[in-house]
């Protein structure tokens, strides 16, 4: 049965043959602009988040970016291969200055973000010229949507005041897929909070795959600059980092077509 866009693999390979090819007739549209898809033969427990939390603690990474006044501004990225990390594209933004990983502080050697506020745009690749990670399990990403209530988790390092960086986890349902109002860019909302230093953070299905990036600063100011009543958690579809890592000098536009 052919299922055209709404099939992860006929989107992955369109970009593949894009690449071979390099014949726009050839670049894929509406990246995302599908249906969800159901995860089958999970139904949820406690235990398979503790075990999820443990297969992945070492692949889930505190980051450092440059903030106002000198300050820095604390931030999570997940490893996606042993030179490879996904993270958010405004931390990327703001100028990475250090990864901690096995008791080192280290530096990218190459940074690609997207960082498209009139679009949403919010992710980012950064690479490292040896393999770094090579002792971390790298992550397994997923490019289906969730289906609306489907329960998932955010793994990251958001600040809590007066407390050292530790690894949190966050459990909560999808409360909805969202636009934006050009409808060429896609948002999973989710159930819990997303603070400072969860931006970056991986948000995993109940199988254990990257489905979705945090960045919850798309969310934090509305229309007339004020922070909403109620906090939003958001996270944009892993696919959108995994197209940067394939085409790092993709314009925003390719990535998120006009309707």
């Amino acid at each position: 049965m052919i299922k055209g866009n709404n099939d992860p693999v006929v989107r992955r390979l369109s970009w593949r043959l894009y690449s071979l090819s390099g014949d726009e007739r050839h670049r894929p549209q509406h990246v995302i602009h599908v249906s969800s898809t159901p995860l089958a033969g999970h139904r949820g427990s406690k235990t398979r988040w503790q075990k999820l939390s443990r297969s992945y603690k070492d692949s889930v990474l505190l980051v450092e970016s440059h903030g106002g006044n000198n300050e820095t501004c604390p931030g999570t990225a997940f490893v996606v291969g042993s030179r490879t990390l996904f993270t958010a594209g405004h931390i990327a933004n703001s100028g990475v200055k250090c990864v901690y990983y096995d008791d080192e502080r280290l530096v990218p050697d190459k940074t690609h973000y997207l960082n498209d506020t009139k679009l949403g745009l919010d992710v980012a690749v950064l690479e490292f010229a040896s393999n770094r990670f090579s002792l971390s399990r790298p992550m397994q990403v997923s490019f289906r949507l969730p289906e609306l209530g489907e329960q998932v988790a955010a793994l990251g390092f958001p600040t809590v005041p007066k407390r050292d960086s530790a690894i949190v986890m966050h459990i909560g349902h999808v409360e909805s897929l969202t636009m934006n109002f050009y409808q060429n860019c896609r948002f999973i909302q989710t159930t819990f909070q997303s603070g400072g230093g969860l931006s970056g953070s991986p948000l995993v299905d109940e199988s254990g795959s990257v489905i979705g990036i945090m960045t919850e600063t798309v969310f934090l100011k509305g229309m007339d600059g004020q922070v909403p009543s109620r906090p939003y958690g958001q996270a944009m579809p892993v696919e959108y980092a995994a197209i940067l890592r394939r085409f790092p000098k993709i314009d925003p536009s390719f990535v998120c077509p006009s309707v």
